[in-house]
């Protein structure tokens, strides 16, 4: 894989895991106090929906190829919304 579309998925990655982590504390407390079954359906949709997103964006930009370094970078935005969460406490 050519050097640059490597760096352009890093990137991606680490944004859509901030993204992903905004969108998904607002989702969790829009569902806090929902049915069980209610609740269990959302959530799945909501992750097959952006787990769709991803891996279409990642076919789009490097022809849905995945390295662990994605994933390693995806969840370093994770930790990175997390750490920017708690610091402005929203």
């Amino acid at each position: 894989m050519i050097l640059g579309v490597q760096i352009v998925s890093l990137v991606f990655s680490f944004f859509y895991g901030i993204i992903l982590f905004g969108i998904g504390y607002f989702f969790r407390k829009l569902i806090l106090n929902k049915r069980f079954l209610v609740a269990f359906i959302s959530t799945f949709l909501f992750m097959f929906f952006f787990s769709s997103i991803y891996f279409i964006f990642l076919w789009y930009l490097n022809s849905g190829i995945i390295h662990e370094y994605f994933l390693l970078v995806f969840l370093l935005g994770v930790l990175f919304s997390i750490f920017l969460f708690k610091s402005v406490k929203l």
